[in-house]
């Protein structure tokens, strides 16, 4: 009987399930502070290169590095992130609200062209939009930060209030539709705002893109950690940087969409194109809301 049981092979520390009582950050796991810090300067190459990208001195093999080295580490340290936490413990999408910040800096929604928001509101801001606020005035390339600075804002509160709501907090699917209605409901505030003007040299209010920003970043907050969240959690764990990985794919996929939408701007009136756009965006949200019941079933142990 001894000689068995000294023979048996001792569960690894890699297959043992994390400890539920570490609260070391925030409430979070410790770990989550050294992969945030990972992210947080991939982040800085990764916005860096594109920064640039205009200038003659950049080429092709520095962006091809930066891809390559983008695309081995994302998927993994979000694998990772995932690992931190049992399958059943509630904190798991808060926890990926919190590091994903650098995640998502250059992320945006992933559905039916949601993420030729943020060009297409630069591009307005830069022709169209007033650029003082209460008597203080400001270039118009800082229309291009609001979309990030309201992303790093609200995630520690979307982390707060799924912490907080814990096993009461909605479905998975539920919080994706709720973000995918959100990007499109940005769309949708920019028909007023390009509407009923006889010429293109008008100008919008600060509030009109401040609140696209708005409504789109807590969408994307939404979306993005619940989807990679339950990414990991549906992943089968010999797979589980291959699956996540298919879910950066998605974003791929979605920039390729972008392409082929953006075409279309500037050949139809822009209420025309905000609008459609946001239509289809709310639809589908609305969709995936309905099919609830069924995506309960089929995404166990997604909670």
């Amino acid at each position: 009987m001894s000689g068995t049981m000294a023979d048996a092979p001792e569960e690894s520390a890699a297959d043992q399930p994390p400890p539920q009582d570490d609260h070391a950050i925030f409430g979070q796991p410790r770990g989550l502070l050294t992969l945030s810090g990972l992210e947080v300067w991939e982040r800085f190459s990764f916005l860096g290169m594109q920064a640039i990208l205009p200038a003659p001195a950049a080429t092709w093999a520095g962006l091809g590095l930066i891809s390559a080295g983008t695309g081995l580490l994302k998927p993994n340290v979000a694998s990772m992130v995932g690992k931190l936490y049992r399958t059943d413990d509630e904190r798991r999408d808060a926890g990926f609200a919190l590091p994903p910040e650098g995640m998502r800096r250059a992320v945006r929604l992933m559905v039916l062209g949601a993420l030729v928001i943020a060009a297409l509101a630069v591009l307005l801001a830069s022709a169209n939009a007033e650029t003082s606020i209460l008597g203080f005035h400001f270039p118009a390339g800082w229309y291009a930060s609001a979309l990030g600075a309201f992303e790093v804002a609200l995630a520690p509160v979307v982390a707060a209030v799924w912490a907080r709501t814990g096993p009461r907090q909605p479905h998975a699917s539920n919080k994706i539709a709720f973000g995918v209605v959100l990007g499109g409901l940005s769309f949708l505030l920019m028909v007023p705002a390009t509407s009923g003007h006889p010429t293109d040299t008008y100008r919008m209010a600060v509030w009109w893109i401040v609140g696209s920003y708005l409504l789109l970043g807590l969408g994307d907050v939404l979306l993005e950690t619940s989807g990679m969240s339950a990414t990991t959690k549906l992943a089968p764990r010999a797979f589980a940087s291959q699956t996540m990985s298919l879910w950066f794919l998605s974003l791929a996929l979605a920039n390729g969409i972008q392409a082929q939408t953006v075409k279309v701007y500037g050949k139809v009136s822009n209420p025309a194109y905000f609008g459609v756009n946001g239509a289809l965006a709310v639809a589908v949200g609305v969709a995936v809301i309905l099919a609830a019941p069924w995506l309960k079933r089929t995404m166990h142990p997604v909670h």
